[in-house]
């Protein structure tokens, strides 16, 4: 039986500067969200605009890119694979859910970065090792 493809794709415009931590073994880890807009027209044929919001996480090199390039407002296409993460609240024990895009590709789709910045951030990207595993169920960001 063949395995179904996780992979997602999507545009979007970076909410705020990534969040990025350096772990103590040494591992990079950047976490962010892009908007996506959309829209469509209801029963009335008035237009309604909609924002998706995704949280983005990036590993490793992508996650030094992410730090060093990626800005508030930054338009980007991602890819990555999409997962689902659980842990427990210590406190009051309720279990808690993130569900994210693992961020494995991406590209700069604003005009305002310089073609060498541009250039250099997507070839590092390129040969940029695979992300480093999730964090396993129980850790927070």
């Amino acid at each position: 039986m063949a395995k179904d493809l996780n992979r997602l794709q999507m545009t979007g415009r970076l909410g705020k500067d990534p969040e990025v931590k350096h772990l103590e073994s040494g591992t990079v880890v950047a976490n962010f969200s892009i908007a996506s807009d959309d829209s469509y027209k209801d029963k009335a044929g008035k237009t309604v605009d909609k924002t998706e919001w995704t949280n983005v996480v990036a590993w490793g090199s992508l996650a030094e890119i992410a730090e060093k390039y990626f800005k508030k407002g930054s338009r980007l296409l991602v890819e990555g694979k999409k997962q689902t993460r659980t842990w427990e609240d210590k406190e009051t024990k309720k279990t808690n859910y993130a569900t994210e895009l693992v961020l494995d590709n991406f590209v700069f789709l604003d005009g305002k970065k310089s073609d060498a910045t541009v250039a250099d951030a997507n070839a590092s990207a390129a040969t940029s090792a695979k992300p480093a595993p999730a964090a396993k169920s129980g850790k927070t960001q």
